[in-house]
């Protein structure tokens, strides 16, 4: 038989300014993506976080033999905000050549992506306060490798990757009525030297067949990164830092009021 007798303390934080994280939660936003690795990256962002502590008396009554067992427990509640997903139409026909750098290409493919949902949703009654959209792309020099068309195209483009350095881009473009914001961030990211094997059985697992370069460094992928140097974000594909920045700055702005 147990009783228990409980008194909690409770600690909340946010991750983000609690002003900007109000604004989101009523004005709504939208997230111009169907990847669920931005989703959860979005989710956590604004994501109110709640630690209960329990302080409990456990009375056991055990073959005649009565005991006090005092306990701390710790359970976790969390409450986030959860963007709506509309999925670009945009084909993603951008010419590389037409650009000086590989940071102002992602950035278009960003901007696009957006434009596309915007244009397609601005005769709506209730128009978005906020679009998000992003793109990443993996290089090694003017080379770009986007998502494995195949597991045979992954483990190609995995073995090119293998004992080098390459460098991830990420382009965000953020919309509003009244302001846009677009920007890149980039990291480097080492692989290690690892064997054909090592790749093929990585491939098996279907990780890597919808991430750009072929790998997810949030998973099993990465077990092949040796280092990086820059924003680990950047390579799920949303730099978070920026991202809170530039949202802070849109939300503190003056413009939500409007």
């Amino acid at each position: 038989m147990i009783f228990v007798r409980n008194n909690r303390l409770e600690n909340t934080f946010f991750i983000m300014l609690e002003s900007t994280r109000e604004i989101l939660s009523v004005r709504g936003f939208i997230l111009a993506s169907g990847s669920p690795r931005r989703k959860e990256l979005i989710e956590n962002l604004v994501r109110q976080h709640t630690s209960t502590w329990y302080f409990s008396v456990f009375v056991i009554k055990s073959h005649g033999v009565t005991r006090c067992v005092k306990a701390l427990m710790k359970v976790e509640n969390s409450t986030g905000l959860n963007p709506e997903i509309v999925s670009s139409r945009y084909d993603e026909n951008l010419d590389r050549n037409d650009y000086k750098s590989h940071g102002d290409f992602v950035q278009d493919l960003a901007y696009f992506k957006v434009m596309e949902v915007y244009d397609r949703l601005k005769n709506d009654n209730e128009k978005p306060f906020l679009i998000i959209g992003a793109d990443t792309i993996v290089t090694i020099g003017a080379q770009i490798y986007g998502k494995p068309k195949d597991s045979s195209d992954a483990v190609r483009m995995l073995s090119i990757l293998a004992g080098q350095t390459h460098t991830v881009y990420t382009g965000v473009f953020l919309k509003t009525m009244f302001k846009e914001v677009k920007f890149f961030e980039k990291t480097d990211v080492k692989f290690g030297d690892i064997k054909i094997e090592q790749i093929e059985a990585y491939v098996k697992t279907g990780e890597p067949l919808d991430k750009a370069g072929g790998y997810g460094i949030q998973g099993v992928g990465g077990c092949l990164v040796e280092s990086i140097n820059g924003d680990f974000f950047t390579v799920m594909g949303l730099p978070l830092f920026k991202l809170t920045k530039h949202l802070n700055e849109i939300c503190t702005s003056g413009f939500c009021d409007q």
